[in-house]
């Protein structure tokens, strides 16, 4: 096509991706499919700092090792690890070394391909609707699937036609669904029985997800999950292994919103503290440096 771009890139080991086309034109669904070694050359911010996207983002390591930093929690990076985050995560990484694989990103519209069983299927499998970074880890057996799956997205990713991004469509369901059926998945949301607890904990970290900005207090959420507040922070401390309480949640969201704004936009103290929800600037600075150990405005400066 006379509109795309062709960079010829050097052979991966297991033989998908020997070529990569990036494109002039913007396609409905797909914003980008590329090599894990390419995102240091492509996007050198992304390794570097933390970040979010407004798409969803596939990350199979197919070889690597270092952390991958999701919402303030660390998860080790190995041989054939592949993450899934979903709109609105913040991560970053740290040490990384030795990666190949491939990252996949796409939009929320490439679901209005699929059945709305699929998709809630899929977003309860692996895309799960808390705060945790799901992923899978890959048998060998798996990998040769897998590897053919993505060398058809890769195809069919050169084409900019309704077909090319319908049969885009279909691979990924394809490698999703391989992902649900053979892959060790750790979504926290799949369970074949929830407890009530559990559940609890889930609503409540995806309340907080949704109202953190605004809503900082226990009580407000415990009323929303029609429970007291004592018995929410008994569940909360139960489902998290006595690590976490419903307050250390609220707070530790805010933080890495506080933490993502200062590092990655020119907002100003007031501005952040204002979207965030707070009285006023100074309390703001009071919470952040409890929280972080040092003010914003020099966090902001180192």
């Amino acid at each position: 096509m006379e509109n795309k771009s062709r960079i010829i890139t050097e052979n991966y080991r297991m033989g998908f991706l020997q070529e990569r086309y990036t494109f002039c034109e913007k396609i409905p669904f797909i914003s980008d499919i590329k090599r894990l070694s390419d995102i240091r050359v492509c996007y050198p911010d992304a390794i570097k700092k933390e970040h979010t996207h407004d798409f969803y983002v596939i990350l199979w390591f197919v070889t690597g090792a270092g952390d991958h930093i999701v919402d303030n929690k660390t998860y080790e990076i190995k041989a054939n690890r592949i993450f899934f985050l979903r709109p609105g995560q913040v991560h970053s990484f740290r040490n990384v070394k030795h990666e190949s694989g491939i990252s996949i990103a796409f939009s929320e519209k490439i679901f209005g391909e699929f059945s709305a069983s699929l998709v809630q299927g899929i977003k309860q499998n692996i895309f799960c609707k808390n705060s945790v970074c799901a992923y899978c880890d890959v048998s060998y057996d798996l990998q040769d699937s897998l590897v053919e799956k993505t060398k058809e997205m890769t195809a069919e990713y050169q084409d900019l036609d309704p077909v090319g991004q319908q049969l885009f469509a279909t691979h990924l369901l394809a490698f999703l669904l391989e992902l649900i059926k053979k892959g060790k998945c750790n979504c926290e949301s799949k369970k074949d029985y929830v407890p009530r607890s559990h559940q609890v904990y889930l609503d409540f970290k995806c309340l907080v997800e949704q109202h953190f900005h605004d809503k900082h207090c226990v009580k407000w959420y415990a009323n929303r999950l029609n429970i007291s507040e004592a018995l929410l922070h008994k569940y909360v401390r139960a489902e998290s292994n006595h690590t976490e309480t419903p307050l250390s949640i609220i707070r530790n969201r805010l933080l890495v919103d506080a933490i993502y704004k200062l590092s990655n936009t020119t907002q100003s103290v007031k501005e952040i503290s204002d979207e965030l929800g707070f009285v006023d600037a100074s309390y703001f600075a009071k919470f952040f440096k409890t929280m972080q150990g040092i003010s914003p405005t020099d966090y902001r400066d180192v």
